[in-house]
């Protein structure tokens, strides 16, 4: 049995991490600062009941909506590293076949 040190060929991995720039960052901001001040000592009472009902919704309804575009920026900034797990975790399996029964012999 020949048991001599495996080499493997050089080999490198290119990435350059994206940077995520938010686009009037600052125009962002400041309508959310303007919302969170214009709401945030609101008072409920019996007579506005409905209204804060609706205010509450519409302010869900902004953070849904960063969120759902926070989610949809990061499923298109993981896929590259998605694609690469899968052809590592492929090159492992190729090498799981012949350590699985290395292992049960040896068990």
């Amino acid at each position: 049995m020949d048991n001599s040190l495996i080499n493997l060929p050089d080999y490198s991995v290119d990435y350059t991490p994206a940077p995520i720039q938010i686009n009037n960052l600052e125009g962002l901001q400041a309508s959310i600062a303007q919302y969170t001040a214009r709401y945030s000592n609101l008072v409920i009472t019996e007579d506005n009941v409905k209204d804060t009902k609706q205010v509450r919704a519409k302010l869900n309804g902004l953070k849904r909506a960063l969120d759902d575009r926070r989610k949809e920026i990061k499923r298109g900034y993981n896929q590259p590293l998605k694609e690469f797990e899968v052809v590592v975790k492929k090159l492992e399996s190729q090498i799981d076949t012949v350590i699985d029964p290395i292992d049960a012999g040896l068990g």
